[in-house]
């Protein structure tokens, strides 16, 4: 359950799903995926899990998402499908998560 403390504003956007997902192109697990405002939480079937904040660059030559170790990542959206990848061009880790 979701509280709001202090003062609220606009509501927020909130989607939740359950999408396949590989790290590295590795084995494709299953992962809950909720995205709230600017939040998205990853939550790997294996149990490791990952929240990442969307960054408000208008420079798409800049990574716009932020791990919550401090990592920065490129997101981008399967515009045709639900799903998304994310990048980080620091260490080359990748994820791909699609239906």
């Amino acid at each position: 359950m979701l509280a709001c403390i202090g003062a609220c504003g606009a509501a927020h956007s909130q989607s939740y799903y359950n999408l396949g997902c590989s790290f590295n192109n590795g084995k494709i697990i299953r992962a809950d995926i909720a995205e709230e405002g600017a939040k998205i939480r990853i939550e790997w079937e294996d149990g490791v899990k990952m929240t990442y904040t969307r960054l408000s660059y208008d420079n798409p030559t800049l990574p716009n998402i932020r791990d919550s170790l401090g990592g920065y990542w490129y997101y981008t959206s399967h515009r045709t499908r639900l799903g998304f990848n994310l990048d980080n061009q620091d260490n080359g880790n990748s994820i791909v998560c699609y239906q």
